[in-house]
């Protein structure tokens, strides 16, 4: 997962989505399971004693995926076409110590970044 890969692929799905956007108001989400491991994997091998909380890489990676989209999605309009403008936002839930909800998992069960060769790689602890 590079950030040249990851452009690419926002720019396949945007330019699907500007035809939506000129004659729809639309809504897109997205997941950043994959984004969030390769970012625990980065830090884990900065410092492995002192990593990330998992609510912290979230919010980081969604606010990167976000501005992708926009910027793609403003991209892949034909120029001088007028629709609304692009708002990305970064939703936060508050959950409780026995949630099922991805925020309370630990980041040994969240999705890891496919690496060459599908490897499986195991971090922690967390």
């Amino acid at each position: 997962m590079t950030p040249t890969a990851q452009r690419a692929n926002v720019r396949i799905a945007a330019m699907a989505l500007a035809e939506l956007a000129r004659d729809h108001q639309i809504v897109v989400a997205h997941r950043n399971d994959p984004q969030v491991g390769l970012l625990a994997l980065q830090g884990a091998a900065y410092d492995p004693n002192a990593p990330w909380p998992l609510d912290v890489l979230g919010a980081e990676t969604k606010g990167m995926i976000g501005y992708l989209i926009e910027q793609e999605l403003m991209n892949a309009l034909p120029q001088g076409a007028t629709a609304p403008p692009c708002l990305a936002v970064s939703r936060w839930m508050r959950t409780t110590p026995h949630s099922t909800r991805p925020a309370n998992r630990s980041a040994q069960s969240i999705r890891k970044p496919k690496l060459p060769g599908r490897r499986t790689i195991t971090v922690g602890p967390w």
